[in-house]
């Protein structure tokens, strides 16, 4: 496990770090298969039954002890919560590009699990490099976007799907260039991206639009341990909120400016106490 992840390029920050704890299952899986061979084994050592049992019973308590307290904090539902706020109030027929595991089996479980949203056609920008999926999503929306190999031009995207007339959105600024030149304003959790020609919202219309949208929120605020998706999700949220809280303060309206700051403070990810050492 570690001889592999030293393979990796990826620097064991935020998101990537959770790739490379992934790792110790493996050395794990090893020394689970070899302790049953020895418990299986405890009988030619240990005569008594009831030692036995005291001793496996102890071990399991051991287990739970040391195991459940992160397992409850890793397993909080702010990833669906932010699944749900993302993808449920976006308008019918909705494109959405996006990157991230969160993303893509976020969409794929809202629509086949929950069985809500069937409309809805969320693109992953990194697997459009391979064929078979840039197959699928022109054939879904009958769209003719040429296939580049291993790279994607998100401009020549852009200009595609919007000549759908279907609402395009992405779910985050996955490239520093992304939305250079391209008319954007959030939504919700994600943002939305218009034809060049056209105009965001004003800002406070903005603003209405997203205290409305807050009103059915899924997404409870929580301290979420560090480097985790329920972390980034908070922190993407956040993100939403300072940019329209700019806004405003751009056309100098004071009160729902601080209004918007008080939010992003309120979603802005704090690390869970328990977790504070771990590695």
């Amino acid at each position: 496990g570690p001889g592999f992840a030293l393979l990796l390029t990826r620097k064991p920050e935020g998101i990537d770090s959770l790739m490379l704890r992934r790792f110790h299952l493996l050395p794990e899986m090893v020394i689970a298969f070899l302790s049953g061979i020895g418990w299986d084994r405890l009988e030619s050592f240990v005569s008594r039954a009831s030692i036995r049992y005291a001793l496996v019973g102890a071990l399991a308590v051991a287990g739970l002890a040391v195991g459940l307290p992160p397992l409850q904090t890793h397993h909080v539902p702010t990833v669906e919560q932010y699944v749900r706020d993302t993808f449920e109030p976006l308008p019918e027929d909705a494109i959405v590009v996006g990157t991230g595991d969160h993303h893509f089996f976020g969409a794929l479980y809202l629509r086949r699990a929950l069985e809500t949203r069937p409309d809805l056609t969320y693109i992953d920008a990194h697997l459009l490099t391979h064929r078979w999926y840039h197959r699928r999503i022109d054939r879904r929306l009958e769209v003719d976007y040429p296939y580049q190999g291993s790279s994607v031009d998100t401009d020549e995207l852009f200009e595609v799907l919007l000549e759908t007339d279907r609402p395009l959105f992405v779910t985050h600024a996955f490239h520093d260039s992304l939305l250079d030149g391209w008319p954007s304003a959030p939504f919700g959790t994600a943002i939305r991206v218009y034809p060049r020609a056209h105009r965001p919202p004003p800002p406070r219309e903005l603003f209405r639009q997203h205290l409305a949208m807050l009103e059915s929120n899924h997404l409870d605020p929580r301290p979420v341990p560090e480097g985790s998706w329920a972390h980034y999700v908070l922190d993407d949220r956040a993100d939403r909120w300072r940019a329209l809280a700019r806004a405003l303060e751009r056309v100098e309206a004071r009160r729902p400016a601080e209004r918007a700051r008080e939010l992003e403070r309120l979603f802005r990810p704090e690390s869970a106490p328990s977790l504070s050492s771990e590695p």
